[in-house]
């Protein structure tokens, strides 16, 4: 029962509270001294493991076990009987074998798993370097705790209204004015390669009966680190002139009301369509209201301001979390808020592809 006796002598050298810790390489040394006059046992292993599982945890690390116990690994067996099951995830084994003592935090809830938790949700927890509760961060400031999206430092997306970097303003980030000297690759998402400056596309197979199909989106690099999303073919199934009016002909609305497409727009979307929140607008002249929501995310305005091109982000970095994160383009009316008879609708949705041949410039 070697490794049963190495644990008592581990926790009684160790009183409560995060300050007391066994140290020193002569502490060591003797656990490692009785560890080897002892002989291995199995059984023991799985008795000595019962036990401290059911243990309360210590503020120091216990002493590893020998490294010439056959039964004892120095990546599983030294932490399984070293360790208990808290919820607790640890980058620091150097610290365990060392025996560092853990330090009293503040944790703050993380349901989003941005890295920020949320003031409001917060506890205390003794933990080493390194180590983290699983739900929860070190790091609070997060204004929004179920949007990953949404969290200090984070980047802003252009034209949502929404304030995504937790600084208090609602206007989102400024579109760069150098978009006007961007030129979108001259390519359909289908004809021949993709250009190596298209990061990824999204290929809208079947229109929906609302666009002609095989229209797409294209993400690519417009200027070195600057993303854009160009749309390429869609075009509406009705070709009439009312199309071209501002009310548009796509849309479509309830109880023999007219279209109504100022309300559509392009969204990247985490999940399913029925599972998010509808985007809902008050369509009252001012369009600066926001546009996004946790699994829906503004890309473009698709009918009033005629928009081809939309700025998505200033890094790959940027480009490649939001495309993770909502990693599905969907075209959508929102719902005008004053009228029921205009009522939220998904017309088209198609996964984002990326493109093995892009070159960053």
């Amino acid at each position: 029962m070697s490794i049963r006796v190495l644990i008592a002598v581990s926790f009684l050298g160790v009183s409560s509270g995060c300050a007391s810790s066994v140290t020193g390489d002569a502490g060591n040394e003797d656990a490692r001294s009785q560890d080897a006059q002892a002989p291995s046992s199995d059984v023991g292993f799985d008795d000595a493991r019962a036990e401290l599982d059911a243990a309360p945890r210590t503020d120091a690390a216990p002493a590893r076990t020998d490294a010439s116990d056959p039964d004892a690994s120095p990546d599983a067996s030294d932490r399984d009987a070293g360790e208990v099951d808290s919820g607790l995830e640890s980058d620091s084994g150097a610290a365990l074998d060392a025996g560092g003592s853990c330090v009293d935090l503040t944790v703050f809830a993380d349901g989003d798993g941005d890295g920020f938790g949320t003031s409001s949700q917060s506890m205390s927890a003794c933990l080493l370097p390194g180590e983290q509760v699983a739900g929860y961060s070190r790091e609070a400031g997060d204004c929004a705790g179920n949007d990953p999206w949404i969290h200090p430092g984070a980047s802003e997306i252009c034209g949502d209204f929404v304030d995504d970097d937790c600084a208090g303003a609602m206007t989102g980030a400024a579109c760069p004015t150098t978009q006007a000297a961007v030129s979108a690759p001259a390519w359909d998402c289908s004809t021949g390669p993709a250009p190596n400056n298209v990061y990824a596309y999204a290929l809208f197979s079947n229109g929906g009966g609302f666009f002609q199909d095989d229209g797409c989106f294209v993400f690519f690099e417009g200027l070195r680190d600057e993303f854009y999303v160009a749309r390429k073919n869609v075009t509406a199934v009705n070709n009439s002139a009312s199309c071209s009016t501002v009310n548009g002909c796509v849309c479509p609305s309830l109880n023999g009301w007219p279209s109504y497409d100022r309300r559509m727009y392009a969204f990247t979307l985490a999940g399913n369509t029925s599972d998010c929140p509808e985007i809902a607008i008050n369509d009252n002249g001012n369009e600066a209201q926001p546009v996004s929501n946790a699994c829906r995310k503004y890309l473009l305005q698709l009918h009033y301001y005629g928009l081809q091109i939309a700025y998505v982000g200033n890094s790959l970095a940027t480009i490649d979390a939001r495309l993770s994160l909502y990693p599905t383009v969907e075209v959508a009316c929102a719902h005008d808020l004053p009228h029921n008879n205009l009522p939220y609708r998904t017309l088209m949705t198609a996964p984002v592809v990326r493109n093995p041949g892009f070159v960053k410039q």
